[in-house]
């Protein structure tokens, strides 16, 4: 099977016509004609795991439930109430965890996770999530620390003054898993590694806005900062899984996107070819159409536009790949600033993460040497 015959098969089709956050007369007669073709169901539930899909292919197959092998159905529906009895679970640690930050005074943001199953898919069981992503203020984050500690969690990868001194500098988030259970929380004091090169906009702590989350009210960030992280998240993957265009969409039909606004988020932080693609990929899966002031200056950008068809091309025809060198030269030309990317480049050399304090305390070598070995060490990596 040639690389366009893995992307034109059924099995590709159906789960594109999957990523659609919610169901339609339209989208119902084009899974019901390819579920009655020959399909092979090994391929599509393995794609469908892949890209984070299971829920979404659950919920618009269980109509045509006596077109899909018993075996196979039964499967899908497992997955997807264990999926929705996990999803409650965490909801419920990250309402206790958020009131608990409150009692010490400690602002706690939530996004990803249950917010955005909520925000872009208005049903929990839709989008599968293994962790819970907040954001505080960096001055907060050791104090975030010792209080996760008396809660009975304990962190990924344990590191000392030295090294959380570093990760702090150098990362954008501390992780930490719950003893004796499945819950995972990732804290934030920015969206995105130094190695990256995005200015933490300190402004986005002013555009919060309440949203419902299990009968508790709860802030979040307001839907155009979501939208631009969505975009800029995607890309330092290199939009790798559908489920990554799903999030999108389902955000700008759910909620009232002021387009306009992001454009002007963007253009500050230099992000606008990140934008633009997000857009573009937008259009060609789900034919979305935008305001003429930001469809001209989409097509200005061609490298954007070049990207965003390399991505569509390849994003079911290929498996699911994470290998950094690839990630980071993508992120690169998804950069329009040159000295962005320049500054990505030193970061990427020099700038260790948790990953890297994980790999010194296997070798027992202090992080401060291990930052001059680092670029030796992504060398050997790279050949």
């Amino acid at each position: 099977m040639n690389h366009n015959d893995k992307t034109n098969c059924s099995e590709s089709k159906l789960l594109s016509l999957c990523s659609y956050p919610y169901l339609s007369d339209t989208i119902q007669k084009n899974i019901l004609a390819i579920l009655n073709t020959s399909l092979d169901y090994d391929m599509l539930l393995s794609r469908a795991r892949q890209h984070g899909m299971l829920p979404l292919l659950y919920y618009h197959v269980k109509e045509f439930k006596d077109l899909v092998p018993t075996t196979v159905f039964q499967d899908l529906r497992m997955q997807y109430l264990g999926n929705t009895s996990r999803n409650l679970v965490l909801i419920k640690e990250l309402t206790r965890i958020i009131s608990l930050m409150k009692e010490h005074d400690i602002p706690m943001i939530p996004f990803k996770g249950p917010l955005l199953a909520l925000q872009g898919y208005q049903d929990i069981s839709l989008r599968s999530f293994s962790d819970l992503d907040v954001m505080v203020h960096k001055k907060d984050v050791l104090k975030v620390k010792d209080i996760l500690l008396h809660e009975d969690f304990v962190p990924t990868i344990p590191m000392n003054t030295s090294e959380e001194r570093f990760v702090l500098k150098n990362d954008c988030e501390y992780n930490f898993r719950k003893k004796r259970s499945p819950v995972c929380i990732e804290v934030h004091w920015r969206f995105h590694p130094r190695l990256c090169h995005i200015p933490f906009d300190e402004n986005i702590w002013d555009r919060l806005y309440p949203v419902n989350l299990e009968k508790e009210n709860i802030l979040s960030f307001s839907v155009e900062d979501l939208f631009l992280f969505l975009c800029t998240h995607a890309t330092r993957h290199q939009w790798c899984q559908l489920r990554y265009l799903s999030d999108l969409f389902g955000l700008f039909q759910s909620q009232d996107v002021d387009l306009d606004a992001v454009y002007r988020i963007a253009r500050e932080q230099r992000l606008l070819r990140i934008f633009f693609i997000g857009l573009f990929l937008l259009k060609m899966q789900y034919m979305v159409s935008f305001p003429s002031t930001i469809e001209q200056n989409m097509q200005r950008d061609t490298k954007a536009q070049e990207l965003s068809k390399t991505i569509n091309y390849r994003l079911l025809s290929q498996p699911v790949s994470y290998q950094e060198h690839h990630l980071f030269g993508f992120w690169l030309k998804s950069r329009e600033d040159m000295y962005d990317k320049l500054m990505s480049g030193f970061h990427m050399l020099f700038s260790p993460t948790q990953i890297d304090v994980d790999f010194t305390t296997r070798k027992q070598m202090g992080i401060g040497r291990y930052v001059l070995l680092r670029p030796y060490r992504l060398l050997q990596y790279l050949s």
